[in-house]
């Protein structure tokens, strides 16, 4: 279950995000950690299609990096009680909903939540350390990655665009 703030901010998310909190929720439930902490929404990221693309054009041990993760899911105490939100996780999604307001899109996307996550000191940016991945790499890649999407965007809604043009004689001569 998702605490309040959470709710707030999931509202302007996008549809994997979302499925990426949950996700993570999840994850901490069959493990039955006490709380949903941003380790479980890393690697709940992970596993989306950006999250992929993210550390696929890194170029980064995959594997290496599920073993540290799994390695630090481990060390977390198991607990029977409601798993909570933890307050890293609530940050982190705000920071990533501050982001995506400032880039003006109209979602908060996995890019965001997981260049948030990596932003901190901590168990994620651990890893991400014990790999030799900087905050910088991380940064630029979401960068690279916002852009391409943008570009794929903007051609499939002009693509659409000119799909809808009239196609007749007279306006044949109108249009390119």
């Amino acid at each position: 279950s998702l605490s309040a703030p959470i709710v707030s901010i999931v509202a302007s998310c996008d549809r994997e995000t979302v499925t990426t909190i949950e996700r993570a929720a999840a994850l901490a439930e069959r493990l039955h950690h006490p709380a949903v902490l941003p380790i479980h929404c890393f690697a709940a990221a992970l596993g989306t299609s950006h999250g992929a693309a993210l550390f696929g054009r890194l170029s980064s041990d995959i594997a290496g990096l599920k073993t540290r993760i799994e390695h630090v899911l481990g060390r977390i105490t198991p607990f029977d009680r409601v798993v909570t939100t933890d307050d890293a996780v609530i940050t982190a999604l705000a920071s990533a909903y501050v982001h995506a307001a400032r880039a003006r899109q109209r979602s908060v996307q996995v890019i965001d939540l997981l260049v948030a996550l990596t932003t901190p000191e901590g168990a994620v940016r651990d890893c991400l350390d014990d790999l030799g991945i900087t905050q910088q790499q991380i940064a630029n890649t979401a960068t690279w990655l916002r852009a391409i999407d943008a570009l794929r965007s903007r051609y499939r809604r002009y693509h659409a665009r000119g799909a809808l043009r009239k196609k007749g004689g007279m306006n044949r001569a109108m249009t390119a």
